[in-house]
């Protein structure tokens, strides 16, 4: 927080995203699971991500 107030207790809700947890869901907004399986086989995105069987995201 930016603001330092001594006597607030800091409250989380939820805890920050995991680096890449979004990545498949912001990579579907703009192109196809059929693409971004083109550009994986070409090294261009993490070959351990499921990319044409991971349905929870969609």
């Amino acid at each position: 927080s930016p603001i330092k107030l001594s006597n607030t207790p800091i409250e989380y809700k939820h805890a920050a995203p995991q680096l890449g947890e979004h990545m498949l869901k912001i990579l579907l907004q703009y192109k196809t699971r059929e693409e971004l399986a083109s550009l994986q086989a070409k090294g261009v995105i993490d070959s351990s991500i499921n990319i044409l069987n991971d349905d929870s995201v969609t």
